[in-house]
């Protein structure tokens, strides 16, 4: 008989069921389970020995153990550097769950029948049990955000310029970068599961970010498709940092064959915390002052090199007056959120656009694959038609020549333009292209 295990276990009454059996105590009938008080024998949490505790004396003996468990450090590591990052589970707001583990621990033997546990008495379970750890979220993600902060590369697109005589050059091979992968990396962190009680080191999940245009994208380009440009020397110095941040914007994008080209998703929305200045614009028939203003003539531009490239247009529209820097009809007015300049790749190959603000005049070249024989496109626009209100009309028309002698005629539609609106005070834009007035007096054709 193991009487010890009884003599601990005061509160276990015993039935009168129990009879006295020949070498031990058997039970008649009887089978009851009952919780235990106390820990049974061989239990350890977290190393410690707790078998006979209660769960009171359990807690006690085991605060230092918490305590040493609150300073362990977690350990992250660069996958191929020296470079190490450290966080105790304190600084991680982590919260050891140690009413879980004593449950667990007090829980053994529960399926044993109190005959069971008279017979096992103190016979060593042989169970340890470690003490469960929560992280705070938003702690182990502030630690992970600080890291990915040092860690993370954007990738930088492949860019090529254009050289006089020799087409395109890349002067910017791309870059890959790098991205820190928090989910994966804090996966890994949390494989060790309760082993976090004595530390652990994990490796930070890195993977690679591919830039969009590679140098392979841009090496087979070379043939220049079509170009165009337009002066505004005498802009004033907001109107020309806008066309040069536009040039910025539109440089270096690569349109695939079927992709459509939007002018307001290229550039973005023209507001100062963008970079974009005020200067003179065109608002319901009026010149006035915006943010933004000038950035019509780099659509402008744009629109007549894609013409003359023989590209579809998708979506274009005309200034409400005509434009000092272009014939009436040749114009695309854009506004962020309400008109877009939009054009599609209906050849076969890929194409680049460069674009070029040097202070005086706005340059888009277009850039196909190497070898390719490109269209001649001629633009024609009609004699302006005046209507009874002062406004007038001018039609264009595009012809488009073909490498296998194809001929393709496609009327670009009538563009109505008006006359200023009174405005106090009204301003006159002050660059003039040569031999045309700035005044609304109807133009003639160039």
């Amino acid at each position: 008989m193991n009487i010890p295990f009884l003599a601990r276990h005061p509160a276990i009454p015993l039935a009168s069921g129990f009879v006295l059996l020949s070498g031990g105590i058997g039970i008649a009938g009887f089978s009851t389970h009952l919780p235990n008080s106390r820990i049974v024998a061989g239990v350890t949490i977290a190393g410690i020995d707790v078998g006979g505790l209660t769960r009171e004396e359990a807690t006690a003996a085991l605060q230092e153990t918490l305590e040493r468990q609150n300073n362990s450090e977690i350990v992250l590591r660069h996958p191929s550097k020296p470079d190490t990052w450290r966080r105790t589970l304190g600084m991680l707001g982590a919260e050891p769950n140690l009413d879980a583990a004593l449950d667990q621990a007090l829980a053994v033997g529960d399926a044993e029948s109190v005959a069971q546990r008279v017979i096992n008495g103190d016979k060593p379970r042989g169970v340890a049990i470690s003490i469960p750890i929560e992280i705070a979220e938003n702690a182990s993600k502030a630690w992970l955000r600080q890291i990915a902060h040092r860690l993370n590369r954007a990738p930088s697109d492949a860019h090529a310029f254009a050289k006089k005589g020799v087409g395109l050059t890349i002067d910017r091979p791309h870059k890959t970068g790098t991205r820190l992968e928090m989910d994966a990396t804090w996966k890994e962190v949390l494989s060790f599961g309760d082993g976090l009680f004595d530390g652990s080191e994990a490796t930070v999940v890195l993977t690679s970010t591919e830039p969009k245009i590679t140098n392979a994208d841009l090496s087979p380009l070379g043939t220049l498709r079509s170009a165009y440009f337009t002066n505004y020397a005498s802009s004033s110095s907001n109107r020309k940092s806008n066309l040069a941040l536009a040039a910025s914007k539109l440089d270096g994008h690569l349109l695939q064959p079927g992709e459509v080209f939007s002018y307001n998703d290229r550039v973005g929305p023209r507001t100062e915390s963008r970079g974009w200045k005020t200067a003179h614009q065109f608002q319901d028939g009026q010149i006035v002052d915006g943010i933004g203003g000038g950035v019509c003539q780099s659509s402008s531009t744009l629109y007549n090199a894609v013409l003359m490239g023989g590209l579809k247009i998708v979506e274009r529209h005309n200034h409400s007056l005509p434009v000092a820097y272009l014939s009436p009809a040749r114009d695309a007015s854009v506004s962020y959120g309400h008109l877009d300049f939009k054009f599609a790749n209906n050849t076969d190959g890929p194409l680049y656009i460069t674009a070029a603000a040097d202070g005086k005049k706005f340059h888009i070249r277009l850039y196909g694959p190497l070898a390719t024989r490109v269209p001649k496109v001629s633009v024609e626009t009609t004699e302006p038609i005046y209507l009874p209100s002062g406004a007038y009309k001018v039609a264009a028309k595009r012809t488009i020549q073909h490498p296998d002698g194809r001929i393709e005629t496609e009327d670009l539609g009538w563009d109505t333009y008006s006359k200023p609106k009174p405005a106090v005070p009204v301003k006159p834009i002050t660059m003039v292209r040569p031999g045309q007035p700035t005044s609304p007096v109807p133009p003639t054709r160039p």
